[in-house]
């Protein structure tokens, strides 16, 4: 069971089922379905190319120009507040939502090692669906990775400026 002592003694911990199983898959494919919408507006052009109102293909922390990304989606900002009692119980200290970010994985994607930027004190990635695969998080410059594999509704709970964090290249379908 993830708490405040994991959290602070390895700057990141993981909520077995932090939202239902029923629910992660039902915001799965609501995220697929939305890409595709947004993929089939583009090449319909409805929305022009540098239109981000509804996602854009393709972001610098990936090695995909075709993964569909979001900021501030409804759903994903809902999710926020949803979340946001339970995170809390485990920091021990008020939150403020920022943004919510969301990315569909394809096969071959990868997530760039990286730290966040100032904005993301408390980090969080959730599995919504998908075939099974790694995130890899460094707590410190000196320590060696730990892979956390998360189920759907399964949630890694970190301090995302200071966790070096990533994914190796994907090899499921999605």
């Amino acid at each position: 069971m993830a708490s405040k002592i994991e959290f602070d003694k390895q700057n990141f911990t993981v909520l077995k089922q932090a939202i239902s199983k029923d629910l992660a898959g039902f915001l799965f494919m609501y995220l697929c379905l939305k890409s595709n919408a947004v993929k089939h507006m583009k090449q319909q052009n409805l929305i022009g190319p540098y239109d981000e109102r509804f996602g854009i293909f393709g972001d610098t922390q990936t090695n995909g120009i075709n993964l569909y990304c979001c900021y501030s989606d409804f759903a994903m900002e809902t999710l926020l507040f949803i979340l946001k009692e339970k995170i809390e119980k485990i920091v021990e200290h008020p939150l403020i939502e920022n943004y919510s970010y969301t990315r569909l994985y394809e096969k071959g994607s990868e997530l760039k090692p990286h730290k966040d930027r100032f904005e993301c004190g408390t980090s969080t990635t959730l599995n919504l669906g998908g075939d099974s695969w790694p995130i890899f998080i460094r707590t410190s410059d000196n320590m060696q990775p730990v892979s956390v594999i998360l189920n759907p509704g399964d949630l890694l709970l970190y301090k995302g400026v200071e966790c070096e964090h990533w994914r190796e290249p994907f090899q499921g379908k999605i």
